[in-house]
This record gives C-alpha cells, sequence and structure tokens, in this order.
C-alpha cells in the first residue's frame, strides 16, 4: 500500500492592490480552496471596516449572517457586535439585504445556487478601551459575520494604523499566540476552522482625520 501523502494548505498568495484598496490573496482558503478570507481595519471611532471572501465547496442559495457568538467565560461578552452597511454578492451579483445593522442572526437567500460569495460591512460594538494602558489603547473581538460549516478553514487578517497585536483566545494556550507578519500588518499563522476564528486585537485608535 502506498503511504498517503498529507495535505498541506497553502498559504495565501497576494496580490497587488488597486488604489486604496487592501491587497487580497489570489489562492488559498476563500479563493481557489473551499474557505473564508477575514480583513478587518480599525477605523478613528472605534469601528472596524470588514471584507469576507467565502468560497464553498457546493453552490447554495441562502446563507447565515450573524454577529460573533461568545461564550459568558470568553473575552468580551458585554460587547454588542453590530454590523452596519452591509454589502453582500454571490458569484458577483448583488444580493438584496434586509433594511438596517444586523444584530443577531439573519438567513439571506437569492435565487441561482452561487459557491462564491463577498461581504463588506462596518463592524461597531466590538472594541473597548485597554486599562490600564495609554490612552487611545484598545482591545476589540473580531470574527466573521458569515455563518460558515464549522470545520470551514478561515483566514484572518488584520490590518492598519495602530495594529499591535492578535491572539487566538479559543486555541489551545501554547497556540494562542498566533499572528505571522509584523505590525500594523497582522494574520493568523495558518486557517483555522470556522469555530475558532475569533481573535482578539490590541490596537491603537487611529487618529480622527
Amino acid at each position: 500500500m502506498p503511504t498517503p501523502t498529507p495535505t498541506v494548505t497553502p498559504a495565501p498568495t497576494p496580490a497587488p492592490a488597486a488604489p486604496g484598496e487592501p491587497s487580497r490573496p489570489t489562492s488559498g482558503p476563500g479563493f481557489t480552496l473551499a474557505g473564508l478570507w477575514f480583513r478587518a481595519a480599525p477605523v478613528s471611532d472605534g469601528s472596524f471596516q470588514v471584507v469576507e471572501v467565502i468560497k464553498l465547496a457546493t453552490p447554495v442559495t441562502k446563507i447565515k449572517l450573524r454577529p460573533i457568538p461568545l461564550a459568558e467565560d470568553e473575552p468580551g461578552p458585554e460587547l454588542r457586535p453590530t454590523a452596519r452597511t452591509v454589502q453582500l454578492s454571490a458569484d458577483d451579483q448583488p444580493v438584496r439585504l434586509p433594511d438596517g445593522p444586523i444584530r443577531r442572526s439573519t438567513v439571506v437567500e437569492w435565487e441561482v445556487p452561487a459557491d462564491r460569495i463577498e461581504v463588506r460591512y462596518t463592524l461597531t460594538g466590538v472594541g473597548q478601551p485597554s486599562r490600564p494602558s495609554k490612552p487611545g489603547r484598545a482591545l476589540a473581538t473580531l470574527g466573521p459575520l458569515t455563518g460558515v460549516p464549522s470545520r470551514l478553514p478561515v483566514i484572518m487578517q488584520v490590518a492598519g494604523q495602530g495594529i499591535l497585536a492578535l491572539d487566538c483566545f479559543r486555541l489551545p494556550a501554547a497556540e494562542r499566540s498566533c499572528a505571522s507578519g509584523q505590525p500594523p500588518d497582522l494574520q493568523t499563522a495558518r486557517p483555522l476552522p470556522a469555530r475558532d476564528a475569533v481573535v482578539r486585537v490590541q490596537y491603537d485608535l487611529p487618529l480622527p482625520g
């Protein structure tokens, strides 16, 4: 019998960015492999601008959007994550969404099955001042808005002015320090299963203007 060859998930390959746009991979989870790519950047008002790119193994006609579910013993149970100005496309076709912000689980449906989904939104209610610390330093708990299968691999990037550290608090203690790259552009060193794709970010709020 031949020895099975272990499966290795390739690291995402960055693509050149258009002016004013962050770079995004051209391969890896969310692009050439089933999975989700998440990128968030902080804004001076404490919110985050977020984009999620999802590739599914099987085309679907609906998906669930829900703010990150946190257990009582996890960081930030008092937070009130809310997705505002949400935009969603399925196979590059815009999908109509319910009016108003998304604060609870919401199912979005469309007619033609699609396996490529992109979601953009402003995420509020996820940050809090870091105390004791210098003025403007904050902590935020971030996770995808898109509900996907629990084992689907997720790459999480947090980048932008003031990003300092990233912690995968759902992983075993020896693996919690999970960041790859250099501040202010960090990402998880390897894909996380969707059930564990929640991170705690330390950052300095960008200056207004």
